[in-house]
């Protein structure tokens, strides 16, 4: 993880008001500054930058290197345009005194100017500041808007050759009509050298400028340690790998009990039915040991369908099939009560036949005839006895 303090020139000459790159050179170079931000502290939350301008009658220090983002972008307010002049030397060796005075002496030293006018130093003053750069261990990258003549791009390259020290200084040449300068200079080994694949992507997103993941750093090897190289930070790599399996488990698990529930919402239908198919079975089995049973319960549901009309729409095909067959299994009440009005007739009426019957086999018989007429005969003789004596 690269320790790193650095400090942005911002040129805020007359110059920086030309559109060429939109919306203007110098908003251009200020919208930069969050992305700058964010790269420097994807590398390391201690890294700190500062903001110098070179614009106007002298150069003007707005913050010196800190690691707050917030004070960094707020003192790009009320910044003016001015002077058509940059004090390009002047801002470099004020630059190299505020690195100097670093709060941490292990913080690398890293120099970004952007160029929006002519430089008018010559290059042997050049080469001499370079050389001065080189020798304290600060590294220069130069971002050159302005395109007034081949003498500058050659001026500016052969400064960032001299300045430079193991590759760590590179100079950027920016032609009129690019539509993000953000966006270039994620593409340029400026912002990119330092971070992995993950990290670029990262720093660019928070930026608010998309770019190729193959331009910013291809591949990154160490994916699963969340893009941080176990070699130089092993506690953080391994927590980020922790981190990294604990939350593809949970991932897992959630699709897990969505699929899950799913599933359940998809065939509640079919318990259904296997319960409605089973009750009905029962209810035939019952009823047809039970015949009595079968019309108590029917008694009982037709009460309770007639006290709940309302409910009735709400019935499921089942339960309306289920009531279909119970009803057709009890008597009709109606039936009963006139078949027991016409049987108490029928009843006197066999009875009255029964007893013309036998009295009609009695008087064939003669000699019950007999027997019957010698009992009205002697009846007859106690009767005249009894009168007999009651005249005596």
């Amino acid at each position: 993880m690269t320790l790193e303090a650095s400090i942005v020139i911002l040129d805020n000459t007359e110059y920086a008001r030309n559109g060429d790159h939109l919306p203007s050179r110098y908003e251009a170079q200020a919208e930069t500054i969050q992305a700058i931000i964010n790269a420097k502290q994807q590398m390391n939350m201690e890294n700190a930058v500062g903001i110098l301008t070179m614009g106007g009658p002298q150069v003007e220090v707005l913050i010196t290197p800190s690691a707050d983002p917030d004070a960094i972008l707020g003192c790009l307010f009320g910044v003016k345009l001015r002077g058509e002049k940059a004090h390009f030397l002047n801002a470099l060796q004020i630059a190299q005194l505020g690195l100097k005075h670093r709060k941490n002496k292990n913080m690398r030293q890293r120099i970004i100017v952007f160029v929006a006018s002519p430089i008018v130093e010559d290059e042997k003053t050049l080469e001499r500041v370079a050389k001065q750069l080189k020798k304290n261990n600060v590294s220069v990258d130069i971002v050159n808007l302005c395109q007034s003549g081949v003498n500058q791009i050659e001026k500016l390259d052969k400064f960032i050759q001299t300045v430079n020290s193991g590759d760590s200084s590179y100079f950027l040449n920016v032609q009129s009509g690019i539509t993000s300068l953000t966006e270039t200079l994620f593409n340029s080994p400026i912002l990119n050298r330092f971070l992995s694949g993950s990290n670029a992507n990262q720093a660019s997103s928070v930026g608010n400028v998309p770019i190729n993941p193959t331009q910013a750093g291809g591949a990154n090897p160490f994916a699963e340690y969340g893009g941080i190289d176990p070699s130089e930070d092993p506690e953080l790599a391994q927590a980020m790998k922790l981190s990294l399996e604990e939350e593809k488990r949970i991932q897992e698990q959630l699709e897990r009990e969505k699929n899950q529930q799913q599933q359940q919402q998809q065939a509640p239908s079919q318990p259904a039915q296997e319960n409605a198919t089973s009750l009905a079975q029962q209810n035939l089995n019952t009823s047809a040991n039970n015949p009595s049973f079968v019309n108590e319960t029917m008694q009982d549901e037709n009460q309770g369908l007639l006290a709940n009309k309302d409910d009735f729409d709400e019935l499921t095909e089942e339960e309306l099939m289920n009531q279909a067959i119970l009803a057709s299994q009890q008597e009709n009440p109606f039936e009963a009560q006139q078949g027991a009005e016409n049987k108490e007739p029928r009843k006197e009426q066999t009875k009255k036949e029964d007893d013309e019957s036998v009295q009609a086999n009695l008087m064939q018989d003669e000699k019950f005839v007999e027997d019957l007429l010698n009992l009205v005969g002697k009846g007859d003789e106690k009767k005249d006895d009894k009168k007999e004596n009651e005249k005596k």
